[in-house]
């Protein structure tokens, strides 16, 4: 009985030891259960939490970038406010410019016209004056004698104001085609002028300036003085080479002509004491039967010009320019491979210009 006892109460203890085994594995796989659960949140907690921060990273880099846009679109926006700014600054600038432009030729324009009036006015006088010195005189004062020629070539270069002359010869409107068309049409006029042989050399007699008359050429090397006029001054210059017609006699230091280039036929007044720079020939002008082109034997002393156009010397008397058919298909120097020296000794009958009608 007693040994039933015993068993019976080591079969319990044995029992309550089992389940209090049970007990604490269940506890420990709970625990177990419950640290794991934690981690495994935990984890999730940082992995939201990485990604919470880069979507955060990704807004702000966003909006920083979008932020960096605004200012550049501003920045543009500026940039093409102040072009525009600068755009109108230049083109006031530029009205402005056009306007004092505008300004200064009126000026010019109207300081050209008095001095132009001033000066006709004075030729007025000037011609005034030498009529009554022709009636005291009973003629044409011997200090200004112009010759007929001499009278139309003036009278050529006046009547043609405001125009551009081209001569027959070279067909242009240089200075240098004024005075040759001059003396062109007073040749076709009858007056038979002696032409140039060379192209700034008009003659073989010259005067001084104080001498010279209507119908001289005046040939400059230059020339430059100051004018001066109530308000201000202007300097009145002319090229190197550039040539004029004198249109009336030299009288209270004034040299009056008519000249062309780069402007039409307009008058000009040179004054050699307000001279600061150049120089001026006077050529006079003069006819010669011997000029003409008609007879005179045979060629000789041919030569060129300048412009390497030829002419000869007659056996005869006087010289003419060549030509290829006698009337006026003129000679260059080197046509046909042939030099202007190679028509001496031929007929002038046949060469010299206006030989053949």
């Amino acid at each position: 009985m007693a040994w039933h006892i015993v068993t019976c109460a080591f079969l319990i203890a044995s029992a309550h030891a089992s389940c209090d085994g049970c007990h604490k594995g269940e506890d420990g796989n709970a625990l177990l259960q419950t640290k794991t659960s934690l981690s495994v949140e935990e984890s999730s907690q940082q992995e939201n939490h990485l990604q919470d921060k880069a979507l955060l990273q990704t807004e702000a880099g966003e909006v920083v970038e979008k932020g960096l846009q605004e200012d550049e679109e501003k920045e543009e926006v500026g940039e093409k406010e102040e072009e525009g700014d600068e755009d109108e600054e230049e083109e006031d600038e530029e009205e402005k410019e056009d306007e004092e432009e505008e300004e200064e030729n009126a000026e010019e324009e109207e300081e050209e016209q008095d001095e132009e009036k001033e000066e006709d006015e004075e030729e007025e006088e000037e011609n005034a004056e030498e009529e009554e010195e022709e009636e005291e005189e009973g003629g044409r004062s011997s200090r200004c004698r112009p010759s007929k020629l001499g009278k139309y070539i003036a009278n050529f270069a006046k009547r043609n104001r405001g125009r551009k002359v081209p001569s027959r010869r070279q067909g242009t409107t240089s200075c240098w085609d004024l005075a040759y068309a001059a003396l062109e049409h007073a040749k076709s006029a009858g007056l038979k002028p002696r032409m140039p042989t060379a192209s700034y050399v008009w003659s073989s007699k010259t005067v001084p300036i104080s001498q010279a008359q209507p119908g001289d050429i005046a040939q400059f090397k230059g020339w430059s003085e100051k004018i001066t006029f109530p308000g201000g001054w202007r300097t009145k210059s002319a090229g190197y080479p550039h040539t004029a017609v004198v249109t009336s006699c030299y009288k209270r230091g004034a040299l009056t002509t008519y000249e062309q280039n780069p402007s039409p036929v307009k008058k000009g007044v040179y004054h050699p004491s307000k001279r600061s720079w150049g120089s001026v020939t006077i050529y006079r002008m003069s006819s010669s039967s011997s000029s003409s082109s008609s007879g005179g034997g045979k060629l000789k002393s041919c030569g060129a010009n300048s412009k390497k156009y030829c002419f000869g010397y007659k056996s005869g008397g006087g010289w003419c320019w060549l030509t290829h058919d006698g009337k006026s298909n003129f000679v260059k120097d080197g046509d046909g491979g042939h030099r202007c020296s190679s028509y001496n000794g031929y007929p002038s009958s046949r060469y010299c210009q206006g030989a053949k009608r």
